[in-house]
């Protein structure tokens, strides 16, 4: 006769039975869930697509729509060489016909995922339809760009990204900042390439004048540096304060930017003027060009007559000192001598048209024409005979006498008042 099982023994069986049942869900959950597999107990949206090329694009890979997962690749087939893919999308999801797919890479490693622009409500539902291959793409890895390089440029490239992800470590924020001001630069970068693809631009002598800045900045990193670094402190400084100074100075540019054209107006006229005096200076300037050799010749030959100025200044000092005292002396006579030069002036503004006619009569007819010697002179006389017509008492016809000659005709013999015979 069996013995009869006892109640615990009982309820740790039952508690042994139901927590293998539970391995057993949780391993078979884990295991399709890894393998990409569906859910019993979730719905799903079916979506077929044929593309031309998927690359290493394998089951279970993400499917995002506007960079978010909304369900994995559950299938791939090969037709004629055609990858029909079944995408399986987790809950209900529209999907149309002009709906569009694209194969993109998660990193350079050659990771892919499936983006998913689900089209329009206008085009209708796309239901079990599959999309065609217009309407898929495929992007390219990394490794199929380096793969169309030599050993050396896949080297070189390879050596630039590893630099640049170097260069990027520790610029998140940077990276952020400059994701938030992408759409600006993309709308300058789009003028920038109009720009360039114009007929007018010359883009090969743009290059080699980059290349030619680019060599004469090399060696120079430090410098660039400090100019950045001053570069940043500027603009720090110029947004203190809300950047209420550079705003208040802006206000008032317009008003000085308007006195300033009124200041530099007014010199038009000084600065004429000044272009006048230059003008004519400028001839002085050259003859003082040209004399300069002249003129340091002078100067040269001038030093041994100047060595000898001093010497000469005390030969000359007893002579002045004795002057001192006569000069002194004369002091009061000066003011009676300027009063009898004032008075003779009536006098001698007469007689100064007969200056001529004196010195002439003073160098012939004076008492003092003859010479005994050096500085030496005696009394002369002048015997004249008597004329024809003065013996018979009537006037000579060939000698006319004025009492009152014109001034330089005194000499003549046979002058009248005003030149006239």
């Amino acid at each position: 006769m069996a013995q009869p099982v006892h109640r615990e023994d009982a309820r740790k069986f039952v508690y042994g039975i139901g927590t293998l049942a539970l391995l057993a869900v949780a391993g078979t959950v884990g295991g399709i869930v890894q393998t990409g597999g569906a859910l019993p107990v979730k719905s799903y949206t079916y979506v077929h697509a044929d593309f031309s090329d998927v690359g290493v694009l394998k089951t279970g890979k993400e499917v995002k729509q506007h960079g978010l997962r909304i369900g994995t690749v559950s299938d791939i087939e090969y037709h004629d060489g055609i990858a029909k893919v079944t995408l399986r999308l987790d809950g209900h999801r529209d999907v149309y016909k002009d709906a569009e797919l694209a194969v993109g890479n998660t990193n350079a490693l050659g990771k892919k995922y499936v983006t998913l622009d689900p089209g329009t409500r206008a085009a209708g539902e796309l239901g079990d339809e599959a999309l065609p291959v217009s309407q898929t793409s495929d992007v390219g890895s990394l490794e199929d760009v380096f793969s169309v390089l030599d050993p050396s440029t896949r080297k070189a490239a390879q050596s630039a990204i590893r630099e640049l992800g170097t260069g990027l470590t520790g610029h998140g924020a940077d990276l952020n900042a400059l994701t938030q001001s992408a759409p600006d630069l993309l709308a300058d970068l789009r003028k920038v390439s109009g720009s360039l693809t114009s007929s007018q631009a010359d883009v090969v002598a743009l290059l080699t004048s980059a290349d030619r800045l680019s060599g004469r900045l090399a060696g120079h990193d430090r410098e660039l540096a400090e100019l950045l670094v001053r570069s940043d402190q500027t603009l720090d400084a110029l947004t203190a304060d809300e950047a209420r100074p550079l705003a208040e100075s802006v206000e008032v540019l317009p008003s000085t930017l308007s006195e300033a054209k009124s200041a530099l107006d007014s010199l038009n006229t000084p600065l004429r003027d000044a272009r006048v005096a230059l003008t004519q200076l400028r001839p002085g300037g050259r003859s003082l060009g040209a004399s300069a050799a002249d003129l340091r010749g002078f100067l040269r030959e001038a030093v041994g007559p100047l060595k000898k100025w001093p010497g000469v200044n005390e030969m000359a000092e007893p002579a002045l000192s004795d002057l001192v005292q006569p000069v002194r002396d004369a002091q009061p006579l000066v003011p009676q001598v300027g009063k009898a030069l004032s008075d003779a002036q009536t006098l001698l503004f007469g007689l100064a048209p007969y200056a001529a006619d004196a010195g002439m009569f003073f160098s012939h007819h004076d008492l003092l024409s003859g010479t005994l010697g050096p500085g030496r002179h005696y009394f002369a006389a002048m015997l004249t005979s008597v004329g024809l017509w003065s013996v018979n008492g009537l006037p000579d016809p060939l000698y006319v006498s004025e009492p009152y000659p014109d001034p330089g005709t005194s000499q003549n013999g046979s002058t009248v008042t005003g030149g006239q015979r």
